[in-house]
């Protein structure tokens, strides 16, 4: 049906509740009236844009998933209320390429690794201390004459930043990852990956360098002079001392200084010079099987200093 010629100040007016994308309207051109149905009017109104469509040049809304191109974004949040810092830069954000691993998880697995690793050095320093007292003057790592040379390689890492990723694949961010979070990589001028993966080496070059001090403390233990102390008294003319009373270890033959002290009174003793003492190696280890002291008094109390190094 044909609407009626009316006066526009005597037509009702239609809300855009009410508006039906099927109605029309009429409007009067160069003596011609035409129908122009309401959607064709939304559609010349927009340019020919969707609202919250994902096409070239359709208009954005805050709810519909969207691809933004060329777009600057200027202090974003995400997933909470905190703004982006407005000096993080793309530059910074592309730091992060490659990365596959949580970065903080990351640091503190390293931070626990370089703790374990100091612990570590901090007990084998204890061994060295101990075994620097039997080394007399000799230091472990000096510059003086006579001193023990080692290696020992050590980094550490001290108050590092790393700020702001950047996005290029289709993978979303985590939602428990914030602006806060990602604020800490504010500055950061190298690749997290490879940074990580440097700080991986570092951590086998100090392991290697625990690996040397270890040999280190090994070698200087069978180097340290060790002394045996013992008191009998003598049931023959002669006594046999074995190698297994003296150390459980495996003992060099042609380290061993003896002396024999003869007791005279309950506090008075005397060195004795003594040839008559019988060294026995045993086989063609050249291991000490056991040592035989000659020319005491049955009945006679003695006192047995040995200083001996372990056989390598």
């Amino acid at each position: 049906m044909a609407a009626e010629d009316k006066k526009i100040s005597s037509l009702s007016e239609w809300i855009y509740e009410n508006i039906v994308n099927a109605a029309n309207i009429v409007v009067a051109h160069a003596g011609t009236n035409y129908r122009i149905a309401m959607s064709t009017l939304k559609q010349y109104v927009l340019g020919d844009r969707n609202i919250g469509g994902i096409g070239s040049g359709d208009i954005v809304t805050t709810t519909d998933e969207q691809i933004l191109t060329g777009k600057r974004i200027d202090e974003p949040s995400f997933n909470d209320s905190v703004k982006l810092s407005w000096d993080v830069t793309a530059t910074q954000m592309n730091h992060l390429s490659g990365l596959s691993q949580n970065v903080q998880n990351a640091l503190n697995s390293i931070g626990g690794d370089i703790l374990t690793i100091e612990n570590s050095i901090e007990n084998l320093n204890g061994e060295v201390d101990a075994l620097q007292e039997v080394l007399g003057d000799r230091e472990i790592g000096g510059t003086d004459s006579g001193d023990i040379v080692t290696t020992d390689d050590a980094q550490t890492l001290t108050n590092k930043t790393l700020w702001a990723p950047s996005f290029n694949g289709v993978e979303t961010l985590n939602t428990n990852v914030t602006a806060t979070q990602m604020n800490f990589l504010q500055n950061l001028d190298v690749n997290v990956k490879e940074t990580l993966d440097t700080i991986g080496g570092d951590i086998g070059t100090i392991a290697n360098g625990m690996a040397n001090l270890n040999s280190t403390v090994d070698a200087l233990s069978v180097q340290a002079d060790k002394i045996y102390l013992g008191a009998i008294v003598a049931g023959s003319t002669s006594e046999t001392i074995h190698a297994s009373s003296i150390s459980e270890y495996k003992i060099n033959p042609y380290s061993l200084s003896i002396s024999v002290y003869e007791s005279t009174s309950g506090l008075s003793m005397k060195l004795l010079n003594l040839s008559n003492i019988n060294i026995l190696i045993s086989g063609d280890y050249d291991i000490l099987s056991s040592i035989t002291i000659g020319d005491v008094v049955v009945g006679g109390l003695y006192m047995i200093v040995i200083r001996y190094r372990l056989a390598e």
